[in-house]
């Protein structure tokens, strides 16, 4: 049998709290990525500015809709109960019991995804051990939670934009959101790629965006390097996370049909003006000075600015 339930989500980066054991019960989970907005076929968006539209945010001086979401992911769960502490259910992507503890990613846990591609990943669901899991009545999806290693941001910018001449064209900015071992990527860096590049490059504000070893003092998403926690001390205290938070409370997930399904979910994040500069490019002459506006509009520990996202997920016994 096989049920599908579908709510709407918030999205935003934000604390992970751990409340998973380990257990000898692992259950089968496969996790799509997606988005819509970029399967469609549609044309990106003109660069939006600020001052004509309140889509971009409060703090951002224009806003565009990417042309591809990629990147590497590290773990994904779904913390369930409401009215109270609730149970952190996971991994629905990749094996990692318990992301909580890592002060850098290791390479071999690193999944691939493609927003545009809907790739699909495998996941272990470990339950129902360590926390006690919700009461029947209380057993909701109430937010899915994600550390993604970095992902990586195409978009277009044409001269209609009013953009400079040398930032017309195709651009792909890397952001890491935690050390990766074995690589000389760092928590925060912004790297660089254009259309006709083959390898991502650091950026300086002397040298440009053309450094293929990394400098000592790179251009970085500030807030993502500054991040040390939360007040409570729970979760994650050195790489943030993306947590989407469920705006209903239709998804029953009971301890019961947990243990008796697999399971498939599939996650689809709206794009639409999902990039954000922080400066106004329209005043930008060089390439690292938009790497220094950039930000994809999620700020790390803000649950009131996000994306927006469905949900759904089908049961089969």
């Amino acid at each position: 049998m096989k049920k599908t339930i579908s709510v709407s989500c918030l999205i935003a980066l934000s604390v992970w709290a751990c409340s998973i054991d380990d257990a000898s019960k692992r259950i089968s989970a496969n996790t799509t990525l997606k988005s819509s907005d970029l399967t469609s076929g549609s044309p990106p968006s003109i660069l939006r500015q600020s001052l004509e539209t309140e889509d971009c945010g409060v703090s951002a001086d224009g806003c565009l809709t990417p042309n591809s979401v990629t990147g590497v992911v590290y773990y994904a769960g779904i913390q369930v109960g409401i009215n109270g502490s609730g149970y952190s259910l996971g991994p629905i992507v990749g094996e990692i019991t318990d992301p909580s503890p890592i002060t850098s990613f290791p390479q071999e846990d690193l999944l691939s995804f493609d927003l545009g591609q809907q790739l699909t990943v495998a996941g272990t669901i470990v339950c129902c051990e360590g926390a006690a899991f919700p009461e029947d009545d209380r057993a909701y999806a109430r937010a899915i939670e994600i550390y993604f290693g970095y992902i990586d941001t195409t978009f277009t910018l044409a001269e209609v934009d009013g953009v400079a001449a040398g930032l017309v064209g195709t651009h792909t900015i890397r952001t890491v959101y935690g050390d990766i071992d074995g690589t000389d990527f760092k928590k925060g860096d912004l790297l660089y790629k254009a259309s006709t590049d083959t390898d991502f490059k650091w950026c300086t504000a002397t040298e440009g965006c053309t450094l293929t070893t990394r400098p000592s003092a790179p251009i970085q998403y500030d807030t993502v390097v500054d991040y040390a926690g939360s007040e409570d001390g729970l979760g994650n205290q050195t790489i943030p996370i993306f947590s989407a938070d469920l705006t209903t409370e239709d998804i029953q997930l009971t301890e019961s049909e947990v243990l008796a399904n697999s399971w498939t979910f599939t996650i689809d994040f709206d794009m639409t003006n999902g990039v954000v500069f922080t400066e106004d490019i329209t005043d930008a002459t060089q390439i690292y000075e938009l790497v220094q506006a950039f930000q994809l509009a999620a700020e790390p520990g803000d649950s009131d600015n996000g994306f927006t996202a469905t949900l759904q997920a089908s049961r089969s016994s």
